[in-house]
């Protein structure tokens, strides 16, 4: 295995979040963002003045224009899902507010730069809504590489006064220095919400995880076209391959609650030839977890059977029945797909530190394949 992802599932665990604000400040910059007055967001520089004049540093700065993205900005669905996505500018997006990534980058990048504050578009690819694991059919077939998301990096110092905004946002052309100060990763669409893959309508949810993570958090999700934009040291940088291979682990979940997969960590798994499959986890103790199974997005899950659930365990299996086969049902069954016409089912896992009143996460997502030989081995 790679020993990025190694590093993302066995080593000692930090914070996710990297940036420095209190809760308190945070709470604040937001309810900045948020009592925005109108007139204010007509222009990226009365917005950039606004949203910078109660921020005491960077970071600050920061998190209220990431904050006002989410608040302001819709995601453009539409655009997205009928295949007419058009270039569109920091004023554009500021003035129609809704875009697809790249929007989102650019006019985040162009009000951090207007507060002094450095912020590159970092070019890539990342495991968004329309990703179903391992990238092609096997080790032999991998999927080239083609950038299809934007994020940010900023880099935090004491601000400058504050720069004209120039057309177009800034550009990761150049790797991040190492003179000037620290750079953390921001998404500012993942950040803003989330995208119903049953209904394709965007739901607008502060997403905190992908504001300043851990790098070898973000690199779970996002491979950028500059790998030095990873912010991780060369030997632990992901390659395309290992990258696509690797399961797709929800953060924060899978983070805080030390949720690690033990028998299976690559995304895209055979259906095993006795119809059988047991995926088993480590988890904390005081961890909860189950399982769902669904063959299509818009499908109603339908809940797997798991072995040693209690709270106490440190191992957790769950047994999914009847891979592989058109028929099912009952007990931990794959529901009705028709695997042998080379269909998938997605095993989705989810964790929470209460058995009740506690929402459960999801920690990681599975695609099983009917054909044993067309998919990544298990690992």
């Amino acid at each position: 295995m790679n020993k990025y992802l190694e590093a993302a599932l066995e080593g000692e665990r930090r914070p996710l979040y990297q940036g420095t604000l209190s809760e308190q400040r945070m709470a604040a910059m937001d309810a900045h963002a948020r009592a925005c007055p109108a007139e204010a967001a007509t222009d990226i520089a009365p917005l950039a003045a606004y949203l910078r004049s109660a921020a005491r540093n960077a970071e600050e700065i920061v998190r209220a224009v990431c904050f006002w993205l989410h608040l302001n900005v819709r995601y453009d669905t539409e655009a997205y899902f009928g295949n007419n996505v058009r270039s569109m500018c920091a004023q554009d997006v500021l003035r129609e507010r809704k875009s697809v990534c790249h929007g989102f980058a650019r006019l985040m990048a162009e009000l951090c730069k207007a507060c002094g504050v450095e912020c590159r578009v970092i070019d890539g690819y990342a495991k968004g809504v329309s990703w179903r694991g391992g990238g092609g059919g096997g080790a032999a077939d991998v999927m080239p590489y083609k950038s299809n998301h934007n994020w940010v990096a900023v880099q935090l110092r004491p601000v400058a006064p504050a720069a004209s905004p120039s057309p177009g946002g800034g550009c990761a052309s150049e790797g991040p220095g190492k003179d000037r100060g620290r750079w953390y990763l921001v998404d500012p669409t993942w950040c803003a919400g989330c995208t119903d893959p049953a209904t394709r309508e965007w739901i607008p949810k502060w997403a905190p995880q992908y504001y300043m993570p851990a790098p070898v958090a973000l690199a779970q999700s996002h491979f950028p076209g500059d790998p030095d934009w990873t912010l991780l040291p060369p030997e632990t940088r992901p390659d395309w391959r290992s990258f696509l291979a690797a399961a797709r682990l929800g953060f924060p979940a899978s983070w805080e609650l030390g949720v690690v997969p033990v028998s299976h960590r690559l995304a895209l798994l055979p259906a095993p030839e006795d119809g059988r499959l047991r995926v088993v986890f480590r988890k904390r103790k005081g961890v909860f977890m189950l399982g769902k199974v669904a063959d299509k997005p818009c499908v109603r899950p339908t809940l797997l059977r798991c072995c040693d659930r209690g709270e106490e365990a440190e191992l957790v299996a769950f047994d999914l029945d009847k891979v592989g086969t058109s028929s099912g049902g009952g007990g931990g069954g794959g529901g009705g797909s028709n695997h042998n016409n080379g269909a998938a089912i997605t095993l989705y896992f989810f964790a929470s530190p209460q058995q009740y009143d506690v929402p459960y996460e999801q920690v990681v997502e599975y695609t099983v394949w009917e054909r044993a030989d067309g998919g990544q081995q298990c690992a």
